[in-house]
């Protein structure tokens, strides 16, 4: 189907195994035709599709972001967190903070994964500028870590800390 969508033009080849729009007005053109509940559908199947590739964090979170409540809320957790921490490590602080803030806002993350989502967005906000905000997520992340006996983030923790030149409080 994406080959024959690619002869007239509408998708073109984004990489191996990989199809994005030819121009921003074929994507215009179906988005608009898509309700709600089936563009939720869409981005749920999209950032499914990703998440078995493994290939693209950022894309995989966009649309399990875009798919709300079309996808588990788990999963969309995970995969914004993942995307986060990948635009992080890309240098996309802005991306990075708003899906790192929409996985913690869910709700659905376990208290490990909330802690390692602290850790990134508290780098997220020293990357930014922001020391107070940043030192503030991550002295919560070495609270949580200590308390629930999680030594790896702890130590997590402590590197991010020793990155801005800090020590957690012991």
């Amino acid at each position: 189907a994406c080959s024959d969508a690619a002869a007239l033009g509408i998708l073109e080849r984004a990489g191996a195994g990989r199809w994005r729009f030819a121009h921003a007005l074929w994507r215009e053109h179906f988005d608009a035709r898509l309700t709600g509940e089936a563009r939720a559908r869409a981005h749920a199947g999209a950032a499914r599709l990703l998440g078995d590739r493994g290939t693209d964090l950022i894309a995989t979170a966009l649309h399990a972001q875009q798919a709300g409540h079309a996808i588990d809320s788990t999963v969309r957790a995970l995969a914004l967190v993942a995307g986060g921490r990948a635009a992080l490590a890309d240098g996309r602080t802005a991306l990075a903070q708003n899906l790192l803030d929409a996985a913690l806002a869910d709700g659905a993350l376990s208290p490990e994964r909330a802690t390692i989502a602290r850790i990134a967005l508290g780098e997220v906000h020293l990357a930014q500028g922001d020391v107070s905000r940043g030192s503030g997520l991550l002295e919560a992340a070495w609270d949580a870590a200590r308390e629930a006996e999680a030594w790896d983030l702890a130590a997590e923790v402590a590197l991010a800390f020793s990155r801005i030149g800090l020590l957690p409080t012991p």
